[in-house]
């Protein structure tokens, strides 16, 4: 082949890449909410790689424009493949990218990592436990489109519910929750086809985490004297509006 021709070819497969990059061009805002943190024992697997089969009972929220909103539980299909199937949606991963068919206008989607014994990292780069990563959570990354139909408009996602490993103090990088708001989209809402990706951490034991345990005041016992003072405080009180 010609060196022209190369260079033509070679323009056209930039062009091609450039123009599928730009098939999703709404913008994304990532928030966060500490929410109910939870905590794990043990930490997560040192294998950071997170495919489809892996995630095993791992929830997902539908809500639809209109208001039906649909609970789902994530399955194996085959391989490394995963996901699950509603009313008016088709969700599966294998290995980068999630696949989001919509045949019904999609409000939110809410995945929730823990039930599938994973959780969501946000923060890039190699973990050494200083940059308010957790120690083993590794390279992370937030939600962003990867392809599939054109989109206009926003797309809000928040990362709720943070994770405390056992011992260490609260990073800022991993979260249980994921809600992914689409009605910023024009139209209202998601129709159509996307692709997006967002990182997941596997547990390293299955099954270990949990919400921190914060104490009932109202079932906090009262010191040994307590009763007698406020009792005391009662009479006194009671003497003082007599005389009055």
């Amino acid at each position: 082949m010609a060196s022209n021709d190369l260079l033509k070819t070679g323009a056209a497969a930039i062009a091609l890449a450039f123009m599928a990059a730009s098939a999703s061009a709404a913008t994304v805002n990532i928030a966060t909410d500490e929410g109910d943190l939870h905590v794990t024992q043990n930490g997560f697997d040192t294998n950071t790689s997170v495919d489809g089969d892996e995630i095993d009972g791992m929830t997902v929220i539908a809500t639809y424009v209109g208001g039906l909103t649909e609970t789902l539980t994530w399955g194996t299909i085959s391989g490394l493949l995963g996901g699950v199937s509603g009313s008016g949606l088709d969700l599966t991963f294998s290995t980068g990218s999630y696949n989001l068919v919509t045949s019904m206008s999609l409000a939110s989607l809410e995945l929730n990592a823990a039930t599938g014994n994973a959780v969501f990292d946000i923060l890039s780069g190699i973990n050494d436990g200083t940059r308010g990563d957790t120690l083993g959570t590794k390279i992370g990354y937030g939600y962003s489109t990867t392809g599939g139909d054109a989109l206009e408009g926003a797309i809000g996602v928040t990362y709720l519910d943070g994770v405390i490993r056992e011992g260490l103090a609260r990073g800022t990088d991993i979260f249980t929750r994921m809600v992914v708001d689409y009605t910023g989209l024009t139209g209202g809402g998601l129709l159509g086809t996307t692709l997006f990706r967002t990182d997941l951490d596997n547990l390293a034991v299955a099954g270990d985490i949990a919400p921190v345990d914060t104490p009932d005041m109202s079932e906090v016992p009262l010191p040994a004297g307590m009763p007698l003072l406020l009792a005391g405080l009662g009479v006194l009180g009671f003497v003082r509006r007599k005389r009055a």
